[in-house]
C-alpha cells in the first residue's frame, strides 16, 4: 500500500476502532490519541495490514466496510476461521516472526530489492511465490514506499529495550541488511551477504532439521509464557504452537509453562509434513537455509 491508502484508510477508521485499540494499547488516566496521531502511527506501521486485520478478527467484528486489499480481507478471514486452510499466509506469518530472525531479516530485505520479484522469494524460501506478496502486503509495506527515506528510516530502527545480547546481535544482522537492500536495491548482493548463495558443507539432515525448527518453536512459546505473554499478539510463537494444536499437556494442569511437556511423534507428524512439503528442505540441503542464517 502507499503511504496515501494508508493515510486515507487510517483517517476513515473511528477512534476507537480495534486497529487503533491494539497499536496504541490501554492508555490509562491519558488523552485519546488525536487524528495527527492516528494517521501518524498507522503511516509508519510496517505492519498495518495485518494489524488491521487480526486486531478486528481478535474481536470477532468485520473489517469496516472500506475498499480493503485483498490479502487484508483474506488475513481476516483467515484468522477469524483458523480451521480454514491458508497454507501460503500461515508461511507468509511464519517467515515474518520477529523471533524467526534469521528468515525475518531476509526477507525484509529481499522485498526492499527491485529486482526481490516474489518469484526469487519463493526459490530461496522453497516456498510458493504467492508468498512474497503476502509478506509485503500484510507484514512489511515496503515496495510501494521504497522512495520514502523517513519511513525506511523508520523500519531501520531498533528497539532493543529487555533483548539479549543474541537477539541484540541478530537486529543488528537485519539492520544492516536492510541496509544493503536499501543502498543496492539488488537481491543477489543481499543473499550473497546473508551467506545463503555459496553450497553448503555440513548439509543438515531433513529430520534433524525439523526437530530443531520444533524445538526453537515451542522454546519461543515457552519463554514467552515465562514472561507473562499469553496473548497470540504478544507471543506470536505459542500462537503458532496452538494454531496447529501442538500444546501438549504439562505434569501440573494448572501450569501455564510449557515445562514438562510431553511431545508424541504422532502429535507433532501433520506440522512436519506440512513442513517438509511448504519448504522443500530436502531440496534446501544443498544450501544453508534461511532458518540458520546467523549475523557475521
Amino acid at each position: 500500500m502507499t503511504k496515501e491508502t494508508v493515510e486515507n484508510f487510517a483517517r476513515r477508521l473511528p477512534p476507537g476502532d480495534p486497529y487503533y485499540r491494539l497499536v496504541f494499547g490501554t492508555r490509562p488516566g491519558q488523552e485519546p490519541p488525536s487524528e495527527f496521531d492516528r494517521i501518524d502511527k498507522a503511516v509508519f506501521d510496517p505492519r498495518f495490514g495485518a494489524n488491521v486485520a487480526f486486531s478486528h478478527a481478535a474481536v470477532r467484528l468485520p473489517l469496516p466496510g472500506l475498499d480493503w486489499p485483498a490479502a487484508v480481507q483474506r488475513a481476516h478471514e483467515h484468522w477469524t476461521n483458523p480451521s480454514q486452510a491458508d497454507d501460503n499466509l500461515v508461511t507468509a506469518e511464519s517467515l515474518n516472526l520477529p523471533e524467526n530472525a534469521g528468515p525475518c531479516a531476509v526477507m525484509h530485505a529481499l522485498l526492499a530489492c527491485e529486482d526481490g520479484s516474489d518469484e526469487l522469494i519463493g526459490d530461496c524460501f522453497q516456498c510458493d511465490a504467492e508468498v512474497g506478496t503476502l509478506s509485503n502486503d500484510l507484514f512489511w509495506n515496503v515496495r510501494e514506499r521504497r522512495a520514502e527515506p523517513f519511513y525506511l528510516a523508520h523500519l531501520q530502527e531498533n528497539h532493543w529495550a529487555g533483548l539479549s545480547l543474541q537477539a541484540r546481535s541478530q537486529s543488528l544482522f537485519g539492520r544492516d541488511l536492510f541496509k544493503l537492500a536499501i543502498r543496492t536495491g539488488e537481491a543477489q548482493v543481499v543473499l550473497a551477504q546473508a551467506d545463503i548463495l555459496r553450497p553448503s558443507v555440513n548439509a543438515v539432515p531433513t529430520e534433524a532439521l525439523m526437530d530443531q525448527i520444533f524445538f526453537e518453536l515451542l522454546s519461543l512459546a515457552a519463554t514467552g509464557l515465562s514472561k507473562g505473554r499469553s496473548s497470540s499478539q504478544a507471543n506470536p510463537a505459542l500462537a503458532l504452537v496452538l494454531k496447529y494444536k501442538l500444546l501438549p499437556k504439562t505434569q501440573d494442569p494448572g501450569s501455564d509453562s510449557l515445562s514438562g511437556m510431553q511431545l508424541s511423534r504422532t502429535a507433532l507428524q501433520p506440522l512436519f509434513d506440512d513442513l517438509a512439503q511448504r519448504l522443500s528442505l530436502g531440496r534446501a540441503m544443498t544450501q544453508p537455509t534461511p532458518a540458520t542464517i546467523q549475523p557475521r
